[in-house]
């Protein structure tokens, strides 16, 4: 069935005019949203020691971070160069930010700004591709 339905979907959607598309967008998310809830709910079941067919919950991911970053400099200094261990990580701008303005005093755009200027050669600026939005 699944099969199936790709097969309608790559020969229908392509014809279907702005309208159409435009309702079944508005009904594809009342029917995302619910689906999300049944599948939130399912988890919690599922969590709670009940059993559905052809259904079992997976360990979750393991995610592993630095939580000392001045630490890991210095048990690998001697060994891996300060720029090479600076290289694996990846700066947060709005964390920057935020030191940034505290060590300078300062608040607002002015911090934004000020940070920007000081900066803003270093910081590279991409863009997704655009969303659709509800207006």
């Amino acid at each position: 069935a699944h099969k199936e339905l790709e097969v309608i979907s790559s020969s229908v959607v392509p014809r279907l005019s702005n309208e159409e598309i435009l309702a079944i967008d508005e009904k594809a998310e009342v029917v995302l949203d619910f689906i999300d809830d049944v599948r939130k709910e399912m988890k919690a079941r599922m969590m709670a020691g009940q059993q559905f067919a052809g259904r079992s919950l997976t360990e979750g991911r393991k995610t592993r971070s630095v939580t000392d970053a001045l630490a890991v400099i210095s048990a690998l200094s001697g060994v891996v160069e300060q720029s090479d261990i600076l290289s694996c990580s990846k700066l947060s701008v709005t964390s920057l930010e935020k030191v940034y303005a505290k060590a300078r005093g300062l608040k607002g755009k002015d911090a934004k700004q000020q940070f920007e200027d000081a900066l803003g050669w270093l910081i590279e600026t991409t863009t997704s591709e655009p969303s659709i939005k509800r207006n």
